[in-house]
């Protein structure tokens, strides 16, 4: 089957003209997903779930490197009589699978993240792992330096498989099979133009392990004279450490918080070519919107602006305690596109939406709505939002953050009540409203009229057309208390 060959210029980049978005042979893509799965190459009918994404404006999937669920196979050959594992020989089928996700993504634009070690795989199902020295004949425990039994969580302890490199324990007999696997995705990936790079899945590990695989993937790359775009997911929470008032960590480790988190993606621009805080999607209501906001402008003080992906979204039934409820996924995948995010997608069932019909209808909204607001030369305006109507949410935000009633923090913080601005002064305005509600808009940098028009979010269509006098305090109010969507633009465009 034909590939697609990455080729500098017209590779998934980011965007010349404004760097917090993506830019794919040479036209910039806002890129929104949502699956089934994140080891999507492993799912039996991987095409047809392509084929929905892409009826809905999908553009975006992950692929985590992952063996871990039910009838899924491994990487590495096994002996069918011993259950053995050697790492010397693949397991063909696996790449196969591999090559066809990128093949069929490839034919369809629809970019895909690959996550090189997927984190939880060495750990919770440590046991099966082809890696663990008792499911292999490559080394033992004592060779090796791992451990046969992994009994504890990623956040309380490191397990040894993500030490090997120099920098860390130094463990040659076993980094030299990691790095022959990382070799082997390359060997397929950098065939293609439309993959992003990320080292890991929410890892807590020490950054010398990101990165160590960070420098080997574009020194890989560079050998065959390509670049690609490389990032890391941090497993905390926030984003910020503590700069948002009343944002919730997992645990108060400051060891981690110090050492593993999103500011070291900020401050290695050289080495992590976007940045992804898809953990930051843990946050409720205006925190999280906050926190995303916070980024953006890390990005833009330090003078080094980059795409922002998050590619989970949570929140689902069931209710996770992370997640929260299906309608926080809802108004946390348009606060994150509203945040100027240049890469969203809901995450897999139980803890995200997938791609449900509610996501597709999500989906399918913010691929129309963007489309007609011409989102790439738009930046989060909320300064234009006039707070006054704005619900009272600051006080509110303030009363719940202090409140020891949680089901009004949930409420208020996490379903709603809420409005967001994304805006070119003078050519367009874009205003989200998740439940509802009124606001007063400043678009007086435009002179004369202005036409309103109304998306009804769920429903993915347009509904009501109004046409105001411009001005700095333009009320706005919303048709009903649903998801609605209002674009804002002069008269007769």
């Amino acid at each position: 089957m034909a590939r697609t060959r990455n080729e500098d210029n017209g590779r998934i980049q980011p965007y010349d003209a404004n760097p917090f978005y993506w830019q794919y042979r040479g036209r910039p893509v806002l890129l929104l997903g949502g699956s089934v799965e994140d080891n999507l190459f492993q799912i039996p009918d991987l095409q047809e779930h392509l084929d929905l994404l892409q009826s809905v404006g999908g553009n975006f999937v992950r692929c985590t490197m992952s063996s871990r669920d039910p009838g899924n196979i491994h990487a590495f050959a096994q002996d069918g009589a011993t259950g053995l594992y050697d790492l010397d020989r693949w397991h063909d089928e696996y790449w196969d699978k591999f090559r066809a996700l990128l093949d069929l993504t490839a034919q369809r634009e629809i970019f895909v993240q690959i996550e090189l070690w997927a984190t939880y795989d060495y750990y919770s199902f440590w046991v099966a792992h082809p890696f663990n020295p008792k499911n292999n004949v490559n080394y033992t425990a004592e060779e090796s330096g791992f451990q046969e039994v992994v009994d504890y969580r990623q956040n309380t302890l490191i397990q040894p498989f993500f030490e090997s490199v120099p920098a860390l324990k130094d463990l040659p007999v076993v980094r030299r099979y990691q790095e022959a696997f990382a070799e082997r995705v390359l060997a397929i990936s950098l065939d293609y133009d439309h993959v992003l790079y990320c080292m890991n899945n929410e890892t807590n590990t020490h950054p010398e392990w990101s990165r160590y695989w960070a420098e080997f993937v574009k020194a890989a790359a560079a050998r065959q004279g390509r670049t690609v775009e490389v990032t890391e997911m941090w497993n905390m929470w926030d984003p910020t450490d503590g700069a948002i008032p009343g944002i919730r960590i997992q645990a108060d480790r400051r060891d981690y918080l110090m050492r593993s988190c999103v500011r070291v993606t900020l401050e290695n621009p050289d080495l992590y070519s976007f940045v992804d805080i898809s953990n930051t999607n843990t946050q409720l209501g205006r925190t999280h919107y906050e926190a995303t906001l916070w980024v953006r402008r890390q990005l833009e003080e330090r003078g080094k602006p980059r795409p922002v992906n998050c590619d989970k979204v949570y929140g689902a039934e069931p209710t996770h305690s992370h997640a929260g409820p299906p309608v926080a996924g809802e108004n946390r995948f348009w606060r994150n596109v509203f945040a100027g995010v240049s890469a969203v997608r809901f995450h897999r069932p139980t803890s995200g939406l997938g791609l449900n019909e509610v996501a597709q209808s999500h989906i399918r909204s913010m691929r129309t709505f963007t489309d007609e607001l011409g989102v790439f030369t738009c930046e989060p305006r909320p300064d234009l939002l006039d707070d006054d109507m704005h619900w009272g949410m600051s006080r509110l935000v303030e009363l719940c953050r202090s409140s020891d009633q949680p089901e009004l923090t949930r409420d208020a913080m996490g379903w709603g009540l809420e409005a967001y601005c994304l805006a070119d002064p003078g050519r367009a305005y874009a205003v989200c409203f998740p439940n509802g509600g009124a606001v007063q808009l400043d678009c007086s940098a435009v002179e004369g009229d202005v036409r309103l028009r109304w998306l009804d979010v769920r429903a993915s269509r347009w509904t009501y057309e109004e046409r105001k006098p411009a001005g700095n305090r333009m009320p706005l109010t919303a048709p009903s208390g649903a998801f609605w969507a209002v674009l804002v633009q002069p008269a007769g465009t």
